[in-house]
Parts: structure tokens; C-alpha cells; sequence
């Protein structure tokens, strides 16, 4: 796996700072944010002018050293963005692009198509830009290549890059809290931006062990369903992300019962988390497994955020640490569920249940399990 975000450049460091309860969001100084209700982001601390580019170049060296990715004959990447290279068309069109970008460097599908060329991928590149679920539609279109059979070996993550432009939209649907991120308390008002890039490398895992690689986590089952609710507002009684968790737990033949944590997609507004808790609890009824936002340590980091998660869910289940959700205070009684609120907990972490939702009605679930001593692993379902 490849990490670069608000920790600063690496998986390790990262989840240093999520297992210990860091808040990573801070003041913005890289434009004036006086005129904003919110002055606060959480932002990658030694990015520099490539951009995303710069957090994706970092990621990949990280998530492929010592990988035989490039000498596999049928590889294939997949990145998700919620922006692509939004921050850099203004400058690219008016020359003022200190890297001397033009327009056409910086549409979405851009910077897939350059690290592709580098990487030297078999398969045709995908981008996938949806909305805050852009990087988890990613990964699980990655691990449905490979359970096909379409391809043996993929790049899958996403990336996203902070700058005024998108501060301003959000700033503008009155999304951004000027204080802190509660995800699930009773007090929650908003988010905060964040940024950086994520990457895991997915392999299929007979093949991984007979070349001596040990899986990190295996990926059983992914799902992703669009209730078509509203251009930005969750379905009420979520029942896109409710449906995306059913399927996804039935591709891994996984019962409620044999979940120990979820990473939830916790965005800290009023009607997502609140959907997020009924999606959660239709499906696991009065036994919810403990289910924290790390958004409240890094913000939201929109396209990378369902890879950085996915990253922290890896980490949870090989330390048996679950991350907290920090800020808490007060319990929503909308919002029926245990958020690890304010400290880490130490616990047995065998299967993990990952959500991501975002605007459009795009609802996602995959289900990521520790893969055992080898393939004779058995999980809780047998």
C-alpha cells in the first residue's frame, strides 16, 4: 500500500497518527481564507506545485517497492478523483501554470492515463470520478478485474488536491463547519477538506503466496448501488449504502454476525451520518460493530478518502487497533451506534466493513478480512 496525506508521506505514518487520535486539521495559509466561514484544512505538510501528481508519484514508489507489478503481463490501474486536476485549469488556460500545464493536462482522466503510460499497465486505465465514493468504486472495480479473471495484477486508489476552488464550492452549499469535525455527535455541523492520495496493490492471492508475497488483507466482497435520491441529499432511510452492504456481504458470504469493525464513511454532516446510522443498524440490527470516522483526524479528503480508509482498515485489522472517532461529545439519538469516541481501542479486528457515499446517490461497501496464516485460512463463517 501507498499513502500520502495530512500525516505527511507514508502508510506507517498515517496510521501513527489515526491509531494515536491525532487531529490533523489546521489553519489554512495557502490562500486568504478571511472572507470563508471555515479557515480550516487538513493538508498534506510538504506538498509543493506538481500537485497531484506529487502525491501520486509518492504513493506509487511506496506501494510498489519491491512489487513485480510492472513485470506481470495483465496489470491494470485504477484511480478515482472527486476533482482530477480542477485546481490547475484556471493557470493552465491563462499561463500563469508555473509548470506550464496546459488544458490539456488536467482533465480527469489525464494523470491515470500518464502513470499508466509510466507504469506500462496491460489493461486499458480506468477513472472513476464519483463524487466522495470516486477511490472505493476504484478498488472494488480493481478487485472485480481480478476475480473475473480479467486481470492478475491492479493499481487501485485515489487522489485528491486541496485548493481555493473547492474550499469556495463547498464554502458556497454550506457543507464546511468553522469548527471541529464531530462525526455522529449530536453537535455535528460540517466537514473540513482534506487531501493527499492512496493506493493499495491488489493481487490475486493464489498466485501472490506461491511467489512468496503474504497478503496484508484480503478483499472478499464490494458492492456499489446509486439510489438516485438527490443531487447532493442521502437517501433518508439510506437505502442505497443499505443495499451496497447487503450485496457486498453476500459476495463474501458474510453473515452481520461476523463483522468486528466498520470504517464508516462518517462525514460529520447532519443527513449523511444520520443515513449512514440507519443503513448500518437495517443491516446489523441491535448489534452493530464499533464504527468510527477517521475524517474527524484528516478531514475529507474526497477522492482519496475511500483509499486512505481503506489503507486505515488494513492497519486496524494488522494491529488490532480501532481508530477513534475524535471530538465526541454528546450521542445523537438518531445516530444508534458506538463511534470508538476519543481514544483508540484495542481489539480483535478479523473482518472490517467499509462504506463510502457521496453526491449523485453513490453508495459503497467492500468487505476486507485478515488473510490468515496462508490459503487455508477460515474465517468466522466458516
Amino acid at each position: 500500500m501507498g499513502a500520502v496525506s495530512p500525516a505527511g508521506t507514508g502508510v506507517e505514518a498515517l496510521w501513527k497518527s489515526l491509531a494515536e487520535g491525532r487531529d490533523l486539521i489546521r489553519p489554512i495559509r495557502v490562500f486568504d481564507a478571511d472572507r470563508y466561514e471555515c479557515r480550516n484544512a487538513a493538508l498534506v505538510p510538504d506538498r509543493d506545485e506538481s500537485g497531484p501528481r506529487g502525491f501520486l508519484d509518492r504513493a506509487l514508489a511506496e506501494a510498489l517497492r519491491d512489487s513485480p507489478f510492472r513485470k506481470t503481463r495483465r496489470t491494470g490501474l485504477s484511480l478515482g478523483t472527486t476533482l482530477g486536476g480542477a485546481a490547475f485549469i484556471g493557470p493552465a488556460c491563462d499561463g500563469t501554470d508555473p509548470l506550464r500545464r496546459t488544458a490539456a493536462d488536467v482533465p480527469y482522466h489525464a494523470l491515470t492515463d500518464a502513470c499508466a503510460r509510466e507504469l506500462g499497465v496491460a489493461l486499458p486505465p480506468a477513472t472513476l470520478s464519483g463524487a466522495c465514493a470516486s477511490s472505493l468504486i476504484a478498488i472494488g472495480l480493481g478487485f472485480l478485474w481480478i476475480r473475473s479473471g480479467k486481470a492478475d495484477a491492479v493499481l487501485a486508489g485515489g487522489y485528491d488536491f486541496f485548493c481555493e476552488f473547492v474550499h469556495s464550492g463547498f464554502s458556497s452549499l454550506k457543507a464546511l463547519t468553522p469548527g471541529k469535525v464531530r462525526p455522529f455527535d449530536l453537535n455535528r455541523n460540517g466537514i473540513v477538506l482534506g487531501e493527499g492520495a492512496g493506493l493499495l496493490l491488489l493481487e490475486e492471492e493464489t498466485a501472490a503466496i506461491e511467489a512468496g508475497r503474504r497478503p496484508l488483507a484480503r478483499i472478499t466482497g464490494f458492492s456499489c448501488v446509486s439510489d438516485g435520491n438527490h443531487i447532493t441529499g442521502p437517501h433518508p432511510n439510506g437505502e442505497g449504502l443499505y443495499r451496497s452492504i447487503l450485496k457486498a456481504s453476500a459476495m463474501a458470504s458474510a453473515c452481520p454476525g461476523d463483522f468486528d469493525f466498520v470504517l464508516a464513511h462518517g462525514t460529520a454532516t447532519v443527513y449523511n451520518d444520520r443515513m449512514e446510522s440507519i443503513a448500518l443498524n437495517r443491516f446489523f440490527g441491535a448489534g452493530v460493530p464499533p464504527a468510527s470516522s477517521i475524517k474527524s483526524m484528516i478531514g475529507h479528503t474526497l477522492g482519496a478518502s475511500g483509499a486512505l480508509e481503506t489503507v486505515a482498515s488494513v492497519m486496524a485489522i494488522r494491529d488490532g487497533i480501532a481508530p477513534p472517532t475524535i471530538n465526541f461529545s454528546d450521542a445523537d439519538p438518531e445516530c444508534v451506534l458506538d463511534p470508538v469516541p476519543n481514544e483508540p481501542r484495542r481489539m480483535s479486528i478479523g473482518r472490517v466493513l467499509k462504506t463510502s457515499s457521496g453526491f449523485g446517490g453513490q453508495n459503497c461497501a467492500i468487505v476486507i478480512e485478515n488473510p490468515g496464516p496462508g490459503p487455508g485460512f477460515t474465517s468466522k463463517n466458516g
